[in-house]
């Protein structure tokens, strides 16, 4: 059915040829070669285990999947639906002359996240690293970080991971995520996965002001 203008005017529905269902991820984490020297590996910025990630997905494991991705990279689903990945780790996979095409590891990054987002779980430190009360006190010291965008966000989630305890995030504008919220359209990258991130990046104890 044709949609119209009316009903299209307020419509930010995922339009993206990247997204995947369940069954559609599953076929697509098959046909990864699980490479020795994975060039996609090697041509990811963020240097996320896509390898590992991917047979994740396969095995149905989609925390693990998650967990992975995440731990790299605190800005994974955003990174999932709006990376240019044909130029970075898709460029490089060694499928991408044969006649399917190369893995969609954008798509498999963004369904992994998406399942975990729909978990509800927090975040927490790795309960093996030392607990905030046994860490020196250099580590209780106020750190400040201006603008709350992508690099504050990531560089904020790292060093609460760390075990640096009062950490503030300073944003003199009326909404939160820089310029994921202020010039990416919605419909490539909702508010709610902003939102997201951000509350991943709070169950550290990140203050936001």
């Amino acid at each position: 059915m044709t949609e119209t203008c009316s009903t299209l005017e307020n419509n930010f529905d995922d339009i993206k040829h990247t997204t995947l269902s369940e069954r559609g991820a599953l076929r697509e984490a098959a046909r990864c070669l699980k490479c020795a020297d994975a060039p996609c590996q090697k041509s990811c910025p963020t240097q996320l285990d896509i390898k590992y990630f991917i047979t994740s997905i396969a095995n149905k494991n989609y925390y693990g999947a998650a967990k992975a991705i995440l731990s790299d990279n605190p800005l994974g689903l955003s990174c999932g639906m709006v990376c240019p990945t044909s130029d970075l780790c898709v460029g490089g996979c060694n499928l991408y002359a044969s006649e399917e095409g190369p893995i969609n590891i954008g798509g498999l990054q963004q369904f992994a996240v998406e399942v975990f987002k729909d978990m509800k779980i927090p975040q927490i430190r790795d309960p093996s690293l030392p607990a905030l009360e046994q860490l020196p006190s250099s580590y209780h010291e106020k750190i400040a970080l201006i603008g709350c965008g992508p690099a504050s966000i990531s560089c904020a989630t790292f060093l609460a991971r760390m075990g640096y305890s009062a950490i503030t995030i300073f944003e003199k504008q009326k909404y939160i995520g820089g310029l994921s919220s202020s010039e990416i359209p919605q419909y490539r990258l909702p508010y709610e996965v902003i939102d997201f991130e951000i509350q991943l990046m709070r169950d550290l104890g990140v203050k936001v002001l």
